[in-house]
């Protein structure tokens, strides 16, 4: 995410008019760095299918923005770019390309 997570996460709730509790954003922010994401995902104890590793991978790969690039082909990239900017959200992802 950003480096001040909660400053980032009480904009967004803001912006989209969400009544968030301020205790409650604190604990998203402290859950949501990379270390605490990547350690549940190892843990395996999520009842959640979508929180597990799936195929021997982890969802929170190297934890640094474009390494993807190294795990996906040329075609998936542009096919998940596509649908990205297919149902973006207009005000908040712009594509300049």
């Amino acid at each position: 995410m950003h480096s001040n997570s909660f400053y980032t996460l009480e904009k967004i709730c803001d912006h989209f008019n969400f009544n968030v509790s301020k205790p409650f954003l604190e604990l998203a922010s402290r859950n949501s760095t990379f270390i605490k994401m990547r350690s549940v995902e190892e843990s395996n104890s999520y009842n959640a299918p979508w929180l597990r590793p799936r195929n021997g991978f982890l969802k929170t790969r190297k934890g640094m923005q474009g390494s993807h690039k190294e795990e996906l082909s040329e075609t998936d990239i542009i096919y998940l770019d596509e649908l990205i900017y297919k149902y973006r959200h207009k005000d908040i992802i712009n594509f300049d390309y």
